[in-house]
């Protein structure tokens, strides 16, 4: 198992987090740690990000649960034993560099530095998570070299693509700012699945406390018939039972009959009808439900 070391100041707000967000993918190549620049030895983990990680029902990682967190210098041995070692801002990168320059090769800082939330609300911790989590979703992209399969969504990579599949699929399509919004929501998630290289398709879908709800799940027309729609949503189920989900909801149009069918395969119940909530053309949403608790 190769190890990725994660550095801020403290050790207590941003880099548990990083780790609790890079383990709750459960890679099975990598393993995520993180120690601070100026860190005390023992401290738990800050009230404001384990409050952020529980409201997004972060998983935990049996292996590493972030409520066992002690914060912890960075020392030669973390910085030896790690194959790579990310500082939160390029001033972390920069100082660690400082230190421990014959480790230099293996060590990066995140595309975007990430304030320290300390002392702030649970709002700005909130929001401190899903710029980690943007992060996070890059180094794996990276990490794997893109390879085919099934990954968090990259706004920077995957929104071109993810836009043409949209306007290829529906006639009334998301706006690009209405995908930009759900990526930097800390209770939506959206995953693609890559092939060749390329997004083949992907999913929206939102988790608030026991209750998930699917938004948008599209394929692209070039790549169906090979089971990446049920793939993604398998994903999407798998993901909310992980996360203690209870029930995971989605509407559809009436006339959708293979997405009907699809979610109809994997347990998805009839609950009601939504008159005339589609337009272009104006068609009735069938509201189903899969309840997660049988699966």
């Amino acid at each position: 198992m190769k190890t990725i070391l994660f550095v801020c100041s403290g050790n207590t707000c941003r880099s548990p987090m990083a780790e609790a967000l890079f383990n709750a993918y459960l890679d099975s190549e990598w393993q995520a740690d993180s120690a601070g620049l100026g860190a005390f030895r023992g401290d738990g983990i800050s009230k404001g990000a384990l409050d952020a990680l529980r409201f997004t029902a972060t998983p935990q990682n049996e292996a590493k649960p972030y409520t066992d967190h002690l914060s912890k210098p960075v020392t030669e041995e973390e910085m030896a034993s790690a194959h790579l070692v990310y500082g939160i801002s390029e001033r972390h990168a920069e100082a660690l560099k400082a230190h421990f320059p014959h480790h230099k090769d293996k060590i990066r800082s995140f595309s975007h530095d990430i304030p320290d939330p300390y002392g702030r609300d649970t709002g700005v911790y909130l929001e401190t998570l899903a710029a980690i989590r943007s992060e996070i979703a890059k180094i794996l992209r990276e990490l794997k070299k893109n390879a085919d399969g099934i990954y968090p969504a990259v706004a920077e990579s995957d929104l071109f693509d993810i836009l043409t599949i949209e306007n290829q699929s529906f006639s009334t399509p998301w706006s690009e700012r209405s995908f930009r919004m759900s990526l930097d929501n800390p209770i939506t998630h959206a995953i693609v699945k890559l092939k060749d290289g390329r997004v083949a398709g992907y999913a929206f879908y939102s988790l608030l406390f026991e209750d998930g709800e699917l938004y948008n799940i599209a394929v692209d027309p070039n790549c169906r018939g090979f089971g990446i729609g049920n793939e993604l949503l398998s994903a999407v189920v798998d993901d909310c039972l992980r996360r203690k989900a209870e029930i995971l909801r989605l509407e559809v149009r009436q006339g959708n009959t293979p997405a009907r069918g699809l979610y109809k395969k994997f347990g998805f119940l009839e609950e009601g009808i939504r008159k005339n909530y589609y337009q272009n053309p104006t068609e009735d949403a069938i509201l189903m439900h899969l309840p997660l608790e049988k699966q």
